[in-house]
């Protein structure tokens, strides 16, 4: 408990500066901005003939600090750190995004370095609640948030909104610098028909950079995705749900399958006050370990405090089943916390 105190002095000092205009750079400038996850909980792991497990603590679950630069009216670059502080552990500082951008059309920008992956940005726009919980693919582990590669992204005004995005990257995510024998491939298509609404479908084919060195891969993992989502200034409403095959068979010989699913909610209360709701299902391993479980929910009262801060209440509970059917319960009660400067 003694971290506490100097996280919640820093974050009274970080709200105290007000948020950074983030409007396209002037040539030639540079912006410094952060965003910074936190949570002050209480957390209970219950097993299957084991005692209850407890704890209470705050964690700095994400640091984000961005250096972003324009160098003309096509070429910018960004890069971003991301410490993370969890319980019991020493901070973990990554680079997350290290890219220089080339935003030759609205139908074509391309991105060279470690940038946002095609999926989750575009999910948690939607979703709207990245600070208390990330995506469903996230917890499935398909892929990265950031990854080192190519990547391009564009939209056309046709019957709505077109959007895609693309990215052949090293599977590895942004917290390690390793190439396996292929690259990892991950595409997105977007239909917004209008600016309340938006219909999505996703892939990714790829091994994930575990192929590297004397490591011979069996399998490729391929993931397909979609999102159908509609948001306005009072209601957020979506889900997404993925099908997936070998996600965690890269190097084993026998093949599986798995599945998930994810809906949410949310209603503007007041101008400050909202409430939220999400419940997400995932099947790890229908053909291997049909028994086994991943369920997650969380309810909740979020404040907007200013245009620096958000803070959310938030109960938590997650049931994890194995082929044993051995249960795990998992439940967590507390503050969670968005801070951008």
């Amino acid at each position: 408990m003694q971290r506490k105190f100097p996280i919640f002095t820093v974050v009274a000092l970080l709200t105290s500066s007000g948020l950074i205009d983030a409007a396209e750079l002037p040539v030639g400038e540079t912006r410094l901005s952060g965003t910074l996850f936190l949570d002050s909980t209480w957390l209970r792991k219950k097993n299957s003939g084991i005692p209850d497990n407890s704890d209470a603590n705050v964690d700095l679950k994400r640091f984000f600090f961005n250096i972003d630069h324009r160098f003309s009216e096509v070429w910018s670059a960004q890069i971003t750190t991301d410490i993370q502080w969890m319980r019991h552990d020493y901070p973990d500082p990554w680079l997350r995004h290290a890219y220089i951008q080339g935003n030759f059309s609205k139908a074509f920008t391309m991105r060279l370095g470690a940038a946002p992956t095609p999926w989750r940005s575009y999910v948690n726009k939607w979703s709207g609640y990245r600070y208390v919980e990330r995506d469903l693919t996230a917890r499935a582990r398909i892929g990265g948030g950031s990854d080192w590669g190519g990547h391009v992204s564009g939209s056309f005004d046709t019957a709505g909104h077109i959007h895609y995005a693309a990215a052949v990257m090293t599977g590895a995510s942004y917290q390690k610098l390793r190439v396996g024998d292929i690259p990892d491939v991950s595409v997105r298509i977007s239909w917004e028909p209008n600016e309340n609404s938006a219909i999505s479908l996703g892939s990714y084919r790829g091994r994930f950079a575990q192929d590297y060195g004397i490591r011979q891969a069996l399998h490729t993992a391929q993931s397909w995705n979609l999102m159908a989502a509609w948001a306005n200034e009072h209601w957020r409403i979506g889900g997404q749900y993925f099908y997936a095959r070998n996600l965690y068979r890269i190097l084993q010989p026998d093949s599986d399958r798995s599945y998930g699913w994810s809906v949410w909610t949310s209603m503007q209360l007041t101008p400050v006050v909202a409430v939220l709701a999400r419940h997400d299902k995932l099947k790890p391993s229908t053909w291997l370990d049909p028994y086994q479980q991943d369920r997650y929910s969380h309810i909740g009262l979020e404040w907007k405090i200013n245009s620096s801060l958000r803070m959310a209440a938030i109960w938590k509970h997650g049931s994890i089943r194995n082929i044993n059917q051995q249960r795990q319960t998992i439940d967590e009660a507390g503050v969670w916390a968005r801070i951008h400067f």
